[in-house]
């Protein structure tokens, strides 16, 4: 295993000392949550949905140095809950996991909506393949923000050698060439 500052991982342990509404309003907005109303399933974002982390237990948060200071932040907010933080040396295939986890469930803004990274990847891919030489007005404005948010995504890499970078700039490489002609 290659380690250097980009695969170290800062780990958050931390104890709350809420009780009722408090507690449940810290964990929804920590983890999220999910809520049935009139048969139809919501879900709703929390912190650790917009950042990328491995749970090494319910109260136990690692991240790449890239999201410390937000998950600092979030915490700060807190007066009652105490935080430890250290860093460590997770093995590369969670790590893996961790970014593969936050780009599956990643989302991006369009002039048209909302939609998941990953969908769009592969909506573009599928276009590109049927033998489309050029793009439509909308579909390259997608082009444009796909290949965006995944040179953000380079940025916080924390597997070994950059090789989930290497891995997704590969696969939206037609992507990226069709919107630079």
């Amino acid at each position: 295993m290659e380690i250097d500052d980009s695969t170290i991982a800062r780990v958050f342990s931390f104890d709350e000392h809420l009780k009722g509404s408090e507690k449940t309003r810290f964990y929804r907005k920590l983890y999220g949550y999910r809520s049935v109303i009139k048969g139809k399933l919501y879900h709703y974002s929390g912190l650790a949905d917009e950042i990328v982390c491995f749970y090494l237990g319910k109260s136990i948060i690692a991240t790449p140095n890239y999201f410390t200071e937000k998950l600092r932040k979030f915490f700060r907010d807190w007066s009652k809950v105490s935080v430890i933080e250290f860093d460590a040396i997770l093995p590369n295939q969670e790590r893996w996991n961790a970014i593969d986890k936050h780009v599956l469930g990643l989302k991006i803004e369009f002039l048209s909506g909302t939609s998941i990274l990953i969908n769009e990847i592969e909506n573009l891919l599928e276009l590109l393949s049927s033998g489309r030489e050029n793009l439509g007005p909308s579909e390259e404005e997608k082009a444009v923000i796909v290949v965006k948010a995944v040179k953000e995504i380079v940025q916080y890499d924390w597997t070994d050698g950059k090789e989930y970078s290497k891995k997704i700039l590969e696969r939206i490489q037609p992507i990226t060439s069709l919107i630079s002609k």
